[in-house]
C-alpha cells in the first residue's frame, strides 16, 4: 500500500501524520493482521488471502477522512497492490516485488485502486522497459517505469523506490 499526502507537512507534522495514519489503519485490522511502514510513504499489510481481499477496501476507506494537525487539514489517499504467497515464490523479496508491481499498476490506473499481482504485469513492465531502452539508444525520450533496468529484453534488476 502506498500513502500519498496532498500537502508536504513539516518534519514534525510528518511524524505526527505517520502516527495518526498508523493508528487509523490499526483500528481497521483484526488481531491476526499486521500493517507496517516500509519507509517513506509505503506500508505493507500482512494477512491471509481472505484477509487481504476483505481488508483492502476498509484500509483505503479508513484514510478518506482528512487528518487535522496543528490547525491544518491534511488529506491522504491510498492505492494498494497485492500479491499472494504461492509455491513459485522463493522468498519475501519476490513477494514484495510482485506486490510493488501491482501497486505501480494501481497508481497508474487512478487513486484509491486495489490491484492484485498477475504475471502479465511482468510482461508489460518488461515491454515498457525494453521500449525505454530502445528510445534511449535512439535518442528519444521514454516514460518507462521507475526503478527498473532492462537489458536484452529481460528484467535484470528491480530497485524499490526509496
Amino acid at each position: 500500500m502506498v500513502l500519498k499526502t496532498s500537502t508536504t507537512p513539516r518534519a514534525t507534522r510528518g511524524d505526527e501524520l505517520i502516527k495518526l495514519v498508523a493508528n487509523r489503519l490499526t483500528k481497521t485490522l483484526t488481531h491476526t493482521e499486521t500493517v507496517c511502514r516500509l519507509g517513506g510513504d509505503q506500508c505493507a499489510f500482512v494477512g491471509s488471502a481472505d484477509q487481504i481481499g476483505s481488508s483492502s477496501e476498509p484500509l483505503i476507506q479508513a484514510l478518506q477522512e482528512p487528518f487535522r494537525i496543528g490547525g491544518r487539514t491534511i488529506e491522504v489517499g491510498a492505492s494498494i497492490g497485492t500479491a499472494l504467497l504461492t509455491s513459485d515464490i522463493p522468498d519475501g523479496y519476490e513477494l514484495l516485488r510482485r506486490a510493488d508491481m501491482a501497486l505501480y499498476e494501481a497508481k497508474e490506473s487512478g487513486r484509491g485502486r486495489i490491484v492484485g499481482y498477475l504475471g502479465k504485469l511482468d510482461l508489460q513492465r518488461n515491454q515498457r522497459a525494453g521500449n525505454g531502452r530502445q528510445a534511449m539508444l535512439s535518442g528519444r525520450k521514454s516514460r518507462g517505469p521507475p526503478g527498473v533496468l532492462a537489458l536484452g529484453g529481460r528484467l535484470d534488476r528491480v530497485v524499490a523506490p526509496g
